[in-house]
C-alpha cells in the first residue's frame, strides 16, 4: 500500500504447515529489515516544504491542518519508533518460538561497497528514466487536481509537484505506522491517489534495489555465501552456530529476496495501463514492509544424517525455493542451483 513505509503484517494465509516429524531443527538464520522507524530527514524536510507552502491558504485549508505541526522533529529522524522496536520484539519471539531456542559491513551494506552501483545506479539520475516519466504522466497531473480539492484549494493558483505528492503519501504512511491516524494525511489522498503513488514508489524502488538491474541484486551473493557458509559448516560439524541473526536496511533485504527468486524482475514501464499496474508481480509493500525478513532454517532428517533441508520463511510466510519448486530442498540440490553466486560470481570485479 506505501511501498517500503508499509507496516508489517502477518501475510501468513494459513498457520504454518505442522513440523515434519522425520525432521529436526538444526540451525536458523534471520535477515531482517529495521522496523517502523521516524521519517528520515529527507522526509521531514519535503512535508515541511509542503506545509509552508500551504500556509498563504490556512483559511481555505481543512480544520486539522490550520496550525497544523509534525508531531516528530529532526531530533528523531530516522530513528527506529517504539512501535518499530515492537514489530522486531514480536518477530523475535515468534522466531523463538518456532525454533525453541554484530555484523561487517560487506555483508549488510554491500551496496555501500560497490563502487559500480553508487555510480551507475544510485548517483545516476539515468537509471530511473521509468519514475522520472511517470511523474510527468497523466496519472500525476489527476492526482495533483486531486490534492488541489481535497485541500479545498480549488480556484487557488498553487500547483502541487510530484514531489508534494510523494509528501503526502509518506506522511500519510507514518501517521498510520507511527500512530493508527488516518483522519489527517490520508484523508487527502483517495484509493487512486493511494495506489497510484504506491506505484511510484515501486518505480524507484524496483530500479534502486529491486529486479531493474542484475548489478541491484547480484550484490547480495557475498551475504547469500555467508548464509550458506554457515549451513554448511553446521553440516560438517566445522560449526557449531544453531542461530544466526543479522538485522539492516530494505537494500538488505530486498536485493537478497530478489537474488532467490522471490522478487519479480519483470520490467515495471512508466506506460503501464491501470491493468498492468494492478497486476504486476512487484510490490515492495508485500517484500520490504517495516521489519521485512527472510529466514533460513536447517534440518536434517531423523533417519538418514546425510539428508539435509533447507526451508525459506519470507516475512514468515512459508514459500516455494524457486529453485526447486518445493517448501523442503536438499542443501545439495539448492549448492548446484546457487552454483554460480556461490562459487563464481565476484564482487570485487562486478563492482569495479
Amino acid at each position: 500500500m506505501f511501498a517500503t513505509k508499509t507496516k508489517y503484517w502477518d501475510q501468513r494465509k494459513a498457520p504454518e504447515s505442522p513440523r515434519r516429524q522425520e525432521f529436526e531443527l538444526i540451525q536458523t538464520q534471520l535477515v531482517a529489515r529495521h522496523g517502523i522507524r521516524y521519517p528520515t530527514l529527507g522526509n521531514i524536510k519535503k512535508i515541511n516544504g509542503l506545509l509552508k507552502r500551504l500556509k498563504p491558504y490556512e483559511d481555505s485549508l481543512p480544520h486539522w491542518m490550520k496550525n497544523y505541526t509534525l508531531p516528530y522533529n529532526k531530533s528523531v529522524a530516522g530513528e527506529l519508533a517504539d512501535a518499530g522496536k515492537q514489530e522486531l520484539w514480536k518477530l523475535g519471539a515468534r522466531n523463538l518460538a518456532r525454533s525453541n531456542h554484530e555484523n561487517p559491513d560487506l555483508l549488510l551494506r554491500f551496496f555501500d561497497q560497490c563502487a559500480r552501483y553508487q555510480r551507475d545506479v544510485k548517483k545516476n539520475q539515468t537509471a530511473q528514466q521509468q519514475l522520472h516519466e511517470y511523474q510527468n504522466s497523466n496519472d500525476m497531473t489527476k492526482i495533483a487536481l486531486w490534492l488541489k480539492h481535497s485541500l479545498g484549494l480549488k480556484r487557488e493558483g498553487i500547483e502541487f509537484s510530484p514531489k508534494d505528492l510523494m509528501a503526502v503519501q509518506s506522511a500519510c504512511a507514518f501517521d498510520i505506522a507511527l500512530y493508527h491516524l488516518k483522519h489527517h494525511w490520508c484523508s487527502l489522498m483517495s484509493m487512486t491517489f493511494i495506489h497510484s503513488l504506491d506505484y511510484l514508489d515501486d518505480l524507484e524502488q524496483f530500479y534502486w534495489i529491486g529486479g531493474g538491474y542484475n548489478l541491484n541484486y547480484e550484490m547480495a551473493a557475498v551475504l547469500l555465501r555467508e548464509l550458506f557458509d554457515s549451513m554448511k559448516g553446521k553440516v560438517n560439524g566445522s560449526s557449531s552456530l544453531v542461530g544466526n541473526f543479522f538485522f539492516a536496511h530494505a537494500e538488505t533485504t530486498l536485493p537478497l529476496m530478489t537474488l532467490l527468486g522471490y522478487g519479480d524482475r519483470s520490467p515495471l514501464l512508466a506506460n503501464f495501463t491501470q491493468a498492468e499496474i494492478k497486476s504486476r508481480g512487484f510490490r515492495s509493500s508485500k517484500l520490504s514492509p517495516f521489519a521485512a525478513n527472510i529466514e533460513f532454517r536447517l534440518f536434517k532428517s531423523k533417519t538418514n544424517d546425510e539428508d539435509v533441508y533447507v526451508q525459506i520463511l519470507v516475512n514468515e510466510k512459508e514459500s516455494e525455493i524457486p529453485d526447486c519448486g518445493r517448501v523442503f530442498c536438499k542443501l545439495s540440490e539448492l549448492e548446484k542451483q546457487w552454483d554460480y553466486y556461490l562459487n563464481t560470481y565476484d564482487f570485487t570485479k562486478n563492482c569495479a
